[in-house]
C-alpha cells in the first residue's frame, strides 16, 4: 500500500484498480479472508468497506445485483439517491441507503464500478444519531 503525502493507496485485483485514501482519518486497515478491505474512521464512529471482485458487470447492473441482495437481508432498507458520476475518468454508481440493525439506524454511502479491470465497492457506513435520527427516519421510513 504506497502512501504520498496524506493519500495512501490499496491497490486491488492485481493493481487494476486503486483506491486512495486519507490516512489520518481512517485507520486500522483489514483484509478478510475474502479480501474485502476494511477501514475504521479514527475520529468519530465510522467503518468502510471496499469490495473487489475480478469479474466485470456493468455499473449498473452491479448496482441491481447489490440492492437485490441487501434487501435479502434487511427488508427495511430504503434507497435514499442513486446517481452517475464520474471519478477520475470512470462513471461510478453513487448509492445512499439506510436501514435498520438491533434497533439501529443505518446510513450506508457507496460507491460501485463495474468494467474492465473488474467489479470495485466502496461502501462507508456509520449509526445515526439522535440529531439526525428524526430527519433520517422520515426519510428512510416514514415516521419521526
Amino acid at each position: 500500500m504506497p502512501e504520498t503525502g496524506r493519500t495512501a493507496q490499496i491497490e486491488l485485483n492485481g493493481g487494476a484498480a486503486i483506491v486512495s485514501y486519507d490516512p489520518q482519518k481512517w485507520g486500522k486497515l483489514e483484509k478478510d479472508k475474502n479480501d474485502i478491505v476494511s477501514l475504521d474512521r479514527l475520529v468519530g464512529a465510522g467503518y468502510a468497506a471496499i469490495i473487489a471482485e475480478r469479474v466485470g458487470i456493468p455499473s449498473g447492473q452491479a448496482v441491481d445485483d447489490i440492492l437485490e441482495e441487501l434487501k435479502k437481508k434487511h427488508s427495511d432498507l430504503v434507497v435514499l439517491s442513486r446517481e452517475l458520476r464520474t471519478v477520475h475518468g470512470q462513471e461510478v454508481c453513487c448509492l445512499k441507503y439506510g436501514f435498520r440493525v438491533n434497533d439501529l439506524d443505518m446510513m450506508v454511502y457507496a460507491y460501485c464500478h463495474g468494467g474492465l479491470a473488474g467489479t470495485l465497492q466502496v461502501r462507508t457506513c456509520c449509526t445515526v444519531g439522535p440529531r439526525t435520527r428524526s430527519s433520517m427516519m422520515t426519510m428512510c421510513f416514514g415516521a419521526s
